[in-house]
C-alpha cells in the first residue's frame, strides 16, 4: 500500500503540473461521459472497488464499474439527465445537460465530498502561533482565494491558508474546462506546499515567510489591492479574503 500510495503522489504531481484533461466532450450522439476518483481519503486512492451509477429520477442502477489502480472510474454513452453516483453508503448528485461531469468521491467523509484542502491541512502541524505582530497576524489569518485564466475554461484557483494556529498550505487545482470545472486530482497535499508562516511589515505591505515541513523557507511579498481591503497582491497574483481556515 505504501508503494502504490507513493506512485499515486507522483503521477498526480504529474498531472498537477501539466493540468487535468477530462475525457474529450460529449455530444447527444456519441453520449456523455460521468467520470472522477475515489478515494480511501482525498490523498489515497481507493482501487478496485464498485461504483454504481444509478437513474436519479427513479433510484434505479443503470451500470456498474470498479475504480481502476489509481481509483478512477468512468461511464460513457450516457444521455442528458439526473444521475447519481453512489458507493456503499456514499452518494453523490450529477446533472448532464451539454457536458460530461467529473464526480470525485470521498470514501473517509461523511458526506462522500471530496476536499484537497482540508485533507492538507490535517497533514500538518502548526507551531502552535504565526511569528510577527500579533495585530498583523490576526489580520491575515485564514483562506485565501485566487482564481486565473478564462472563466470558460484553461485556469486554475489557488487557495491559500495562514492559519491562527500557525498552519500554513497551498491548495492548487488546475486545468479547467467547462462550467464544471474539473480539476487536478489529489494536489493539496503535496508536502512541498505546507507548512508554518510568518510575517513582517504593517496592512499595506510587507513579507510572509513560510518554513515547508522539509526545513526549506520562501517570501511571499504582499501589497494591499486599491480595488478591495480585503484582497492583496501575493507575489502579484490577487488573493482575497474567503474566510477562516476549515
Amino acid at each position: 500500500m505504501y508503494q502504490k500510495t507513493k506512485l499515486f503522489t507522483a503521477i498526480m504531481l504529474i498531472v498537477v503540473l501539466f493540468g487535468c484533461m477530462p475525457p474529450t466532450q460529449g455530444n447527444l450522439e456519441a453520449g456523455f461521459t460521468i467520470w472522477g476518483y475515489v478515494g480511501n481519503t482525498a490523498t489515497e486512492p481507493a482501487s478496485n472497488v464498485m461504483v454504481l451509477l444509478v437513474d436519479g429520477n427513479s433510484d434505479k442502477p443503470i451500470a456498474s464499474k470498479n475504480s481502476n489502480f489509481l481509483g478512477k472510474y468512468k461511464f460513457s454513452g450516457l444521455r442528458p439527465g439526473y444521475y447519481k453516483i453512489r458507493i456503499s453508503d456514499k452518494e453523490i448528485e450529477a446533472v448532464i445537460t451539454t457536458e460530461n461531469q467529473r464526480v470525485d468521491i470521498d470514501l473517509s467523509s461523511e458526506t462522500g465530498t471530496m476536499n484537497y484542502a482540508s485533507a492538507a491541512i490535517k497533514d500538518i502541524v502548526g507551531n502552535g502561533k504565526p511569528g510577527g505582530d500579533p495585530e498583523l497576524v490576526k489580520r491575515f489569518s485564514g483562506q485565501w482565494y485566487s482564481y486565473s485564466g478564462a472563466l470558460s475554461g484553461g485556469g486554475s484557483e489557488n487557495q491559500m491558508g495562514l492559519c491562527s494556529n500557525g498552519n500554513y498550505y497551498e491548495s492548487y487545482e488546475a486545468g479547467y474546462y467547462g462550467s464544471d470545472a474539473s480539476s487536478a486530482w489529489g494536489s493539496a497535499s503535496e508536502s512541498g506546499n505546507s507548512g508554518s508562516w510568518s510575517i513582517e511589515g504593517n496592512v499595506q505591505r510587507g513579507t510572509i515567510t513560510i518554513k515547508y515541513r522539509n526545513g526549506s523557507t520562501s517570501s511571499i511579498q504582499y501589497q494591499q489591492s486599491n480595488d478591495d481591503p480585503q484582497c492583496y497582491y501575493f507575489d502579484n497574483r490577487l488573493h482575497c479574503y474567503n474566510g477562516v481556515c476549515k
